[in-house]
């Protein structure tokens, strides 16, 4: 026969116990059976726990993800700004020599104002000169053709003081168009 140890527990169990089901086969109603008061008092801590822990948790997490991302947005920002601020800068840079080239430019076209002004003076007195001349040629040639004039009126006495005026009014042209003609080649026309 052989010999029992009673030191060890008996792996069977008793009528009383049953064996104990997996946990997804367990009822809620079978849980808390099974529960003595202290072990009330555990699951009641651990739930309190979980209720408290759980939110405080969450409170925690958003503040750390909130943190980082105002940290990584302030540093975009900060980044931006020396980015805008290094822009702002160039483009001063560039508006101040923009500016200086534009009084250049300013001064130059004053200049080349100048210079049209007087080529377009010359150019007036040039066609001025040009005008003179031809009327003086023209008022010359009236001057022979009234100093030499055909007899073609019966009415001589008439005609020698029609010619008298005619000759007097293109002198007093020719007087005129020569002193005009005279300050025309003083400038050089």
């Amino acid at each position: 026969m052989a010999i029992k140890d009673e030191s060890y527990p008996s792996t069977k169990t008793s009528p009383m116990q049953s064996e104990p089901k997996p946990i997804g086969q367990l009822t809620l109603k079978e849980a808390f059976g099974a529960l003595t008061l202290p072990g009330t008092w555990v699951v009641v801590g651990a739930i309190s726990t979980v209720l408290v822990g759980l939110p405080t948790a969450g409170y925690k997490f958003g503040t750390h993800v909130a943190e980082a991302t105002a940290h990584e947005s302030m540093a975009a920002l900060q980044t931006g700004n020396v980015v805008k601020s290094a822009e702002l800068e160039r483009t001063k840079a560039e508006l101040a020599a923009l500016s200086s080239t534009n009084q250049a430019m300013q001064g130059r076209l004053g200049q080349k104002d100048i210079q049209v002004a007087q080529l377009t003076d010359a150019i007036g007195r040039g066609k001025n000169c040009d005008f003179l001349r031809q009327q003086i040629e023209s008022t010359k040639r009236d001057l022979v053709r009234e100093q030499y004039p055909m007899v073609t009126e019966f009415d001589k006495a008439a005609s020698e003081q029609r010619d008298k005026e005619t000759i007097d009014r293109l002198e007093t042209r020719l007087s005129r168009y020569v002193s005009q003609f005279s300050t025309c080649t003083k400038d050089g026309a």
